[in-house]
């Protein structure tokens, strides 16, 4: 028995073969649209079920942390406020601190103004004193000069030249400006 080949035949059979041939499942779906939706409602159930275990890892995951993550915010919370009352310490004595410095501060410059100003009236008394000193000195210098010369001629036996010198002059001014008694019984 041999089958009989009709063109009709041929024309399917090169379509089949350029199309290729339609497997069993897609012939039954066609054929059978019931089948297609069950086909459709199990790949959503496969789809549902793996996206409903990603959500539980997920939610696992997020569980963990917010309690992990609420018990280390609360312990950065209340270190945080520790810190912050010690902070607040530290900064009220620090304040208290510059507070102090300051017025010590004024109170050096004060003393430092008042020792310069203290330098300053020392240093003129010690201007005038030997100012005074070196007049003193020149004075007794001269006068002793001329006690010299007045013992030198009275030992020499010039008295009466003595009295018409330069050193006689020195000498007879120094007597009457007021000589202290101790000179005034040398010259006696």
């Amino acid at each position: 028995a041999m089958v009989r080949r009709t063109p009709l035949f041929a024309v399917g059979a090169a379509v089949v073969s350029l199309f290729g041939a339609p497997s069993a499942d897609a012939l039954a779906t066609r054929v059978n649209p019931i089948r297609k939706v069950v086909n459709l409602l199990q790949q959503m159930q496969q789809r549902v079920a793996q996206e409903g275990e990603q959500e539980t890892k997920l939610y696992e995951q997020f569980e963990c942390w917010c309690k992990s993550g609420s018990k280390n915010l609360a312990e950065s919370i209340a270190a945080a406020e520790e810190k912050i009352e010690a902070l607040g310490a530290e900064l009220k004595a620090d304040a208290e601190e510059k507070a102090k410095l300051e017025e010590e501060l004024k109170q050096h410059k004060a003393d430092r103004e008042a020792a310069v100003k203290a330098m300053a009236e020392a240093s003129g008394i010690r201007e005038r004193e030997a100012a005074a000193y070196a007049k003193l000195k020149a004075e007794h210098g001269a006068n002793a000069a001329a006690f010299e010369k007045a013992i030198g001629a009275l030992e020499r036996g010039m008295a009466g030249a003595f009295l018409q010198s330069y050193s006689a002059d020195v000498l007879r001014k120094f007597a009457q400006q007021g000589a202290s008694e101790g000179h005034r019984e040398l010259l006696a």
